[in-house]
Order: C-alpha cells, then structure tokens, then sequence
C-alpha cells in the first residue's frame, strides 16, 4: 500500500519568506501563485510566453491517457492516428517528467504496440507530424513531443475537436 506524500517548500524573495506544504499538485500551484504575486511581470510574461504547466498537462490529459506505475502509456479512447501519436508522445514526457520513464522519446514499436495501429500508417503520420513541427525525431529514430505539437494537441482538447 503507496502512502500519500506531502511535499514542503519554502521561497524567500527579497527577505520575505512563504511555505508551502500538501500534496505535490497543490504546492506547485500555491508557489506558482505566490511567484506570480512576487513578480507581477511573470503574468504579463505568462500571457504571451507558452509554457505549459505540468499539472494543467495532466490534468487536461488524463481523461484520455494514463501512465502505468512502469511508465507504459496507456491511450482510455479510440483516438485518430495523428492524435494518437501526439497523445503518447506527451504521456511518455510526461512520464518521463515525473520520473516514470527515464527517456521521454519513444520508438515507432512503441507507439504502434501502444496505439494497437498499423505500423506503416503510424511512420507515415510521424513523418508528417515530424515535417510539421509538432514531434521531434532523434538520430536513433526516436520521437518525442515538441511545444508546438502540446500546444497543437491542448488546442485540439480545449476546442472540442475529435482526439
């Protein structure tokens, strides 16, 4: 039985001091806010500047993807291929992110045993998604999600588009 972890931070700015203690989500968010205070231009910065927060990631995400405790990426929906692939390339950063995965790039069998789809049709739409800019190919023929493909793929969820 996992027990649950509390996380305790604490920022000083300018001799002024803040704690933050509760689950990791909670924190992140608290001290986000308290920066955000501190430093009135990082909203303005944070208008234009894409930065996308982890826990937003997730939790816009997780209705159509999971991460398994050994990290494997699991897809809840029937999902197009385009989206498909963006869906775990973002599962498997993030998943790299927190620590579940030690590579957040993933190979084409990868994504093809992942998304149980045709081999052939996921290299086709990783070229096409790699020429567009919204995933990246290594040199070992490896893909990993680029901010423009996160940015592509929460403009998708967030309008209702078909994912």
């Amino acid at each position: 039985m996992s027990e649950k972890k509390d996380l305790k931070v604490r920022l000083e700015i300018d001799g002024q001091s803040a704690e933050f203690e509760g689950s990791p989500e909670e924190v992140v968010s608290a001290a986000l806010k308290y920066l955000a205070q501190a430093y009135p231009a990082l909203s303005i910065v944070k208008r234009i500047v894409f930065s996308p927060d982890l826990v937003e990631l997730i939790g816009k995400l997780s209705p159509a993807l999971s991460i398994a405790e050994n990290g494997a990426i699991i897809v809840k929906k029937e999902v197009a291929t385009e989206d498909g692939i963006l869906l775990v390339t973002a599962g498997s950063d993030i998943a790299s992110k927190l620590g579940k995965r030690g590579d957040p790039s993933m190979s084409i069998e990868e994504i093809v045993l992942t998304l149980n789809m045709a081999e052939k049709t996921v290299r086709n739409v990783c070229s096409l998604l790699s020429k567009q800019g919204h995933i990246i190919r290594d040199g070992k023929g490896r893909y990993r999600i680029s901010q423009t493909g996160i940015f592509h793929l929460l403009s998708r969820l967030g309008t209702g588009e078909k994912t």
